[in-house]
């Protein structure tokens, strides 16, 4: 047999093997998207996309809206996420509630090109969407929320807290309550994180080509914060959801494992207490021995976490009732 073709043949085997693996893992995990009808790849904004995961079924009134973003550092990560993660009670419950999921794709970072402010404009392009197309995805604008998780939960809050994105002037709604897990909010304490020491200690163990190639915070930054000390202060600061937290800011549900090295818990620790001084409506959920990603989370902690979830969505934007399909 020709080298050639027994190497296509060995390419389309693993090709083969992994769609099997994936289908057989999204149906033996109740992944939202072998789950009622879902509606891929609608483009809200050039070049972006976003999920439409309905509710399972039909209701008399417009749905409460669930805007997902998704984790990856700003640098990577994908909209089909939702399918891979921790949160698929969550969607489950919540669908089955009334509820539709929007699952979003957003600007992620290049090399010394940041992701900002693009994948924060990008959050807000998606509520200009919301508003075009209520009617037809039956969406109710009054009943809208964001929820994220590490990168994607930075997002969230930015869209949340940060008025000058003026969700409520330009888009004709509000923001009704955030759901932050394990959730940058103080940029400056991403640079203290035990977990960055690491990897900055193994770049520097190679090339030094490769060390500014792979430099996380040429990334995050688009610059050397080292070079501009005064540039990195007026980043962080601009940047930080932190910095937006007032009195208006809407319900936050802030969720956080106790052991986290990326993310430190520090970060919604000072969020709550700027919360708490600011009388804002808002909740806490610390899971111990859990680190980022919810490493090592007992199943009962898990079973709580997503309770806490669902419930959290639930108080600030109550599920329509749900009519059965004739």
């Amino acid at each position: 047999m020709n080298k050639y073709l027994k190497i296509f043949l060995l390419v389309l085997t693993l090709i083969i093997v992994s769609l099997v693996v994936a289908l057989w893992y999204l149906q033996n995990n109740n992944s939202p998207i072998t789950n009622g009808a879902v509606t891929y790849n609608v483009a809200y904004k050039k070049g972006l996309h976003l999920d439409v995961y309905h509710p399972y079924q039909s209701q008399q009134s417009a749905s409460p809206t669930v805007v997902f973003f998704h984790g990856g550092g700003w640098i990577g990560g994908t909209k089909e996420a939702i399918n891979l993660n921790r949160f698929h009670t969550v969607v489950d419950q919540l669908r089955l509630a009334g509820y539709t999921i929007l699952s979003v794709q957003y600007t992620l970072a290049g090399h010394k090109t940041s992701p900002f402010p693009n994948c924060i404009e990008d959050g807000q392009a998606v509520f200009g969407w919301i508003k075009a197309n209520a009617a037809q995805y039956n969406l109710d604008l009054h009943q809208v929320g964001v929820f994220g998780e590490s990168a994607g939960a930075h997002i969230a809050m930015m869209l949340a807290y940060d008025r000058k994105f003026k969700i409520a002037n330009e888009n004709g709604m509000d923001i009704q309550y955030v759901v932050d897990v394990y959730g940058p909010s103080d940029l400056q304490l991403l640079t203290q994180a035990p977990m960055l020491d690491s990897l900055n200690y193994l770049l520097h163990q190679l090339p030094e080509k490769l060390q500014s190639s792979l430099e996380p915070s040429q990334y995050i930054f688009g610059f050397d914060p080292l070079e501009d000390s005064v540039k990195t202060a007026e980043f962080i600061q601009q940047y930080s959801p932190l910095t937006y937290v007032s009195d208006q800011a809407p319900a936050t549900l802030i969720v956080h494992g106790t052991e986290d090295a990326l993310v430190t818990i520090e970060h919604s620790i000072r969020l709550k207490d700027k919360l708490s001084a600011l009388n804002v409506v808002y909740d806490t959920l610390f899971i111990p021995n859990t680190g980022h990603i919810f490493k090592d989370i007992e199943n009962l902690d898990k079973q709580h976490m997503e309770t806490k979830i669902i419930e959290f969505i639930q108080k600030q934007t109550p599920p329509p009732s749900i009519l059965k399909n004739q």
